[in-house]
C-alpha cells in the first residue's frame, strides 16, 4: 500500500490464536521497520472486538530526523518508490493451536553438545533450536528443558544465544556420585 509522509501506517494482524481471553480485548505487539532509514518502532495493536482475533494499530510517519519519537522516520521520495515500511510479528503458535506458549514442540532440533565428556569437570551443553520459544523478537529470552540420563533427570535453564535467534543454550553439571547435588545430572561411569 502507498502512503504519503505524515500519514499513519495502519497495521492489521489476523490470528485467532492470539485471542486467549474471550471476554477481554487483547493486544499484540508488532515490529515496524523502515528499510532506507533503519528506523524501527514497536507498535501495540488492539483487538477490534471481543474474541475477534483481529488486531489493528497505527504509527505515524515523519521526515523530522531530530524529533521522531513514536513515529517512523521515512525519507522524502525522490522517485516513484519511496521508503519501504515492513511490519511483522512472531507467530508463536500454529493456527488453531490455542496455546499461550509452547515449551517444546516436535519440530525442535535438540543437540547435546559433545559426544563424550568427563563427568564432573565437564558440563553437558544442551542446545535447543525452536522458533516457538522465540516469542519476543526484540530481546534474548530464557526457557527451560530437561536433561535425562539412565540415572536421573534435571531441569536445564536455557538462554537465547542472541536477539531473535531462536537458538537456546544451557549447561548441566554432571557427576558419577551416587548422591548428586541439586541441579547436577547423575551419569554412569564408563
Amino acid at each position: 500500500a502507498a502512503f504519503e509522509v505524515g500519514d499513519a501506517v495502519v497495521v492489521t494482524v489476523v490470528d485467532p490464536d492470539l485471542d486467549e481471553l474471550p471476554a477481554v480485548r487483547e493486544t499484540v505487539m508488532v515490529y515496524v521497520t523502515v528499510d532506507d532509514t533503519g528506523d524501527a518502532e514497536v507498535v501495540e495493536l488492539a483487538e477490534d472486538s471481543l474474541s475477534s482475533g483481529i488486531f489493528r494499530g497505527s504509527v505515524p510517519t515523519t521526515t523530522n530526523a531530530s524529533n521522531h519519537t513514536g513515529a517512523l522516520l521515512t525519507t522524502v521520495p525522490t522517485s516513484a518508490s519511496g521508503s519501504i515500511v515492513r511490519a511483522w510479528y512472531h507467530d508463536t503458535v500454529p493456527e488453531g493451536g490455542r496455546a499461550a506458549r509452547l515449551k517444546m514442540c516436535s519440530e525442535a532440533a535438540v543437540s547435546g553438545g559433545q559426544a563424550y565428556f568427563r563427568a564432573g569437570p565437564d558440563h553437558l551443553i544442551v542446545t535447543v533450536s525452536d522458533a516457538d520459544l522465540n516469542t519476543d523478537p526484540l530481546r534474548a529470552e530464557v526457557s527451560e528443558a530437561w536433561a535425562n540420563s539412565s540415572l536421573g533427570a534435571v531441569r536445564v535453564a536455557l538462554t537465547e544465544s542472541g536477539i531473535d535467534s531462536a537458538s537456546f543454550t544451557g549447561a548441566v553439571p554432571t557427576t558419577t556420585s551416587a548422591s548428586p547435588p541439586a541441579g547436577t545430572l547423575q551419569v554412569a561411569a564408563v
